[in-house]
């Protein structure tokens, strides 16, 4: 692997990986089950709503240009598409194998890249008029998506570094551990 390119490439990608799942640790504290979203929505609804709203935004924002095609409009793409070409001189079975995974990905993406296209980044006329219905974000879909995204992300590190990196144990100076707390105690009081 070429250090000039290819090192910045992959660090960058490591960055976008960890922060989406720091995000997703958080909206998943946050709105763990029903029984918890009721509360907070009792608490405070709009807020909570708006916080819902911006995190699983940029979840889906996220994983969705992780899968974008390296080159757009003559601009390049920080994309896990970029992983490609940085393995295959050296290693032309792994090169094969992060393109089967990615194509997989793309698949799994469909529905939040359906969101991104038609709801995030433009404002499509026929959904905003409720003429199309998007499909719904589940939370299991999510979570194979960032499943995936780690796949291959340990694959190419593995290779190029001999080690992986646990993405699902991010672990937060502060997350949304105190807020909840102090909820649960305005409600208890």
């Amino acid at each position: 692997m070429s250090k000039s390119r290819n090192e910045p490439i992959f660090e960058a990608l490591w960055n976008e990986v960890s922060s989406v799942h720091m995000q997703w640790k958080i909206y998943s504290q946050i709105f763990a089950n029903q029984q918890q979203i009721k509360e907070l929505e009792t608490f405070a609804r709009t807020f909570f709503h708006v916080i819902h709203r911006c995190l699983i935004s940029e979840i889906v924002l996220s994983c969705a240009r992780l899968t974008d095609r390296p080159r757009m409009h003559g601009r390049e793409n920080l994309s896990l598409r970029q992983l490609v070409p940085m393995v295959e001189k050296d290693d032309q079975k792994l090169a094969k194998k992060l393109a089967e995974e990615i194509g997989t990905l793309k698949e799994l993406c469909d529905c939040l890249i359906e969101w991104r296209n038609h709801s995030l980044a433009h404002n499509d006329l026929q959904t905003a008029l409720g003429e199309v219905v998007l499909p719904g974000l589940q939370r299991n879909k999510i979570e194979d998506v960032l499943a995936s995204i780690r796949s291959i992300m340990n694959d190419c590190e593995r290779s190029l570094l001999g080690s992986i990196t646990h993405y699902q144990a991010v672990m937060l100076d502060d997350d949304a551990t105190p807020i909840l707390e102090l909820v649960h105690r305005a409600k208890t009081s």
